[in-house]
């Protein structure tokens, strides 16, 4: 590890909520962090407030592997045992025997095969939800964690946990039930994080079980008629919520973990209680730093499903991009409150188009002139091999004359394009770092003002008023005042996403880094030379990519041949027929608009056409 990347380690801070402080963060092994995320509990399909704290711990992850160069080992639990994954069982139980070849004769079924066609309809809803919540994770571009672990495989881990704590005698057995014993914890210096001693944790349990009403299950009896359940030591049964991630977590990670995340909603009761039983069975700390995403409401109350007040991430993506849901959470804080409203998300479309616009136009300016300098190479060495004539006669006056003309013209065009920097303080020049807001236009107003191809169907050969362009061919060569100028921006930008990662990733400003060194590079890179433009874009692409925005997008290349030979016997008809430019210019802008279903936006700029892929 190099001694930068160590000291940019060593700056990292996060919102530890154990101590609800920023902190510097230490791993408890150099360059290796070991990080815990709950999973969902696999009942109903998954909503925004979920996609938030997945997405969100998401770019987290890849910011410590990518950026800071850490070994990250990341799991997540399935939650696949649970009393409301077994009431929608029970609620579909009926017709999920119906559906079945194996129960036709459901009425004559014993208990016991009653109770392996309940099992089965368990495992029906929970296989279902999972492999949609995965669905939903893929689509969103959230990577898979390194481990996944069920609930169900842990059954064996989860009891021997729980017989360790009766025997040390911090819980106890009540009636078939097994409870920890919270004032006994207390009395003996254990310490509760998020809530005072007396927060009372609302459980289903009878109190009359209790021996203090603080206390919570372990393992649940089930109850007379109950189809669900394991056999276990006190009863059959199923465990409690919260000892399910202890033992899942300590099995793949150890005693110790660095990070513990999750959503706020799950700080009190069961983050607390993880913690509470945890310590109790090794007097070790099991989590050194927690984290927690906040809230995101809808309508003014939290999003949430017993609430019934949630867009799940399937309704959501049918009306938005998962690119632009991620821009939307990324445009906050991970752990502030987010209110979900039309409006942002409309303002995450924007920021999409503005980022996404300037990747696939550099890309197609870079192209160009990649493609100039090789036929400016090939046409020297052809002349160099075939042309003996003397270039100080006619032909040679008549190609000096000829650049002339071209240099000439390339002075007015710097001249006439006025290029300014339009973030200032009121000084040219200088670009002002004012964190943004959703009323600041000035901050993420795109200073290329083409339009979009869509929108410009009914025109004939349009071109795009784009006022900072101006022909530049310079791919390679000595650094003028505008590459330096573009250059110390990108190193300011550099700073600033690092600051922004360091600061407990706080990706609200990575974007307004990011974004203002787009607005500059609209208005400059055309003044630019193209290795500096390519300098820039590796760059944005690479954070892009770091907070998962990737500029993926499906092309549908069989389209093309068509597209290209349906062209080109229109234009053969158009001639044939002698027939004008105004025809012309149609046929063109017919191609245009069919290469915009194809995945390709072609801009007329100018006596030019670029063609760049469409964002």
């Amino acid at each position: 590890m190099t001694e930068s990347a160590n000291t940019a380690k060593q700056s990292l801070h996060i919102k530890n909520t154990l101590t609800n402080t920023v902190e510097p963060f230490t791993p408890i092994t150099p360059s290796q962090i070991k990080m815990y995320i709950c999973g969902p509990t696999v009942y109903d399909s998954a909503h925004l407030g979920h996609a938030r704290t997945y997405i969100c711990f998401d770019v987290i992850r890849r910011i410590l592997e990518e950026h800071f160069h850490y070994d990250v080992t990341f799991v997540m639990n399935i939650t696949n045992i649970d009393d409301k994954i077994v009431k929608k069982a029970e609620a579909i139980f009926s017709e999920f025997l119906k559906s079945n070849v194996k129960y036709v004769n459901a009425d004559s079924l014993g208990q016991e095969q009653k109770r392996n066609a309940f099992v089965e309809c368990v495992e029906f809803v929970t296989r279902k939800y999972e492999e949609e919540f995965f669905e939903d994770m893929r689509r969103l571009n959230v990577k898979m964690p390194s481990f996944v672990t069920k609930v169900t495989d842990y059954m064996g881990e989860i009891i021997q946990f729980v017989e360790k704590l009766v025997e040390k005698g911090r819980a106890y057995v009540s009636n078939g039930s097994v409870y920890f014993d919270m004032v006994k914890f207390v009395e003996e210096g254990g310490q509760r994080h998020f809530r005072d001693d007396d927060a009372v944790i609302n459980e289903a349990e009878e109190g009359s079980e209790k021996r203090h009403r603080t206390d919570f299950a372990l393992w649940k009896r089930c109850k007379e008629g109950d189809l669900y359940y394991f056999k276990s030591p006190w009863s059959n049964g199923r465990p409690g919520w919260h000892i399910e991630c202890s033992a899942m977590g300590m099995d793949v990670l150890g005693l110790t973990m660095d990070i513990h995340a999750g959503g706020i909603d799950l700080q009190f009761p069961h983050h607390e209680n993880e913690l509470i039983q945890s310590r109790a069975l090794t007097d070790r700390q099991y989590v050194n730093y927690f984290m927690h995403t906040g809230h995101l409401h809808i309508e003014g109350l939290k999003m949430s499903k017993s609430l019934k007040n949630f867009i799940t991430i399937q309704d959501c993506l049918k009306k938005f991009t998962a690119r632009q849901i991620r821009v939307m959470f990324l445009n906050n804080c991970y752990d502030s409150t987010v209110t979900y409203r039309y409006e942002a998300m409309e303002y995450a479309e924007k920021i999409e188009k503005k980022l996404f616009n300037f990747v696939s136009m550099a890309e197609a300016e870079i192209a160009g002139r990649e493609r100039f300098a090789g036929d400016k190479a090939e046409t020297s060495n052809a002349d160099s091999a075939h042309n003996t004539t003397d270039t100080s006669g006619v032909d040679g006056r008549v190609q000096r004359s000829t650049n002339m003309e071209r240099s000439v013209t390339r002075v007015e065009q710097e001249q006439t394009h006025k290029t300014e920097i339009v973030i200032d303080n009121g000084e040219g020049g200088e670009y002002d770092n004012r964190p943004l807001t959703d009323d600041d236009d000035v901050v993420y107003r795109d200073e290329s003002t083409e339009e979009d191809a869509n929108d410009r169907t009914d025109q004939v050969n349009n071109t795009a008023k784009d006022p900072y362009y101006v022909i530049n061919k310079r791919m390679y060569g000595p650094l003028d005042q505008n590459d330096r100028m573009v250059l110390r921006m990108l190193e300011i930008a550099k700073k600033e996403v690092h600051e922004s990662f360091c600061d407990n990733f706080n990706t609200y400003k990575t974007l307004t880094a990011i974004l203002n060194l787009v607005t500059i590079m609209h208005q400059k890179m055309y003044n630019c030379s193209g290795q500096i433009v390519q300098l820039v874009l590796d760059y944005i692409k690479k954070i892009l990519s770091m907070l998962g925005l990737e500029a993926k997008q499906e092309m549908e290349e069989s389209m093309l041949p068509n597209i290209i030979c349906n062209f080109r016997s229109e234009v053969r008809r158009l001639c044939k027929e002698k027939k004008g430019a105004q025809e012309l210019f149609h046929a063109c802008d017919v191609v245009r608009d069919e290469m915009v279903d194809a995945g390709y936006v072609i801009e007329d700029k100018g006596s030019e056409s670029v063609i760049r892929k469409k964002q």
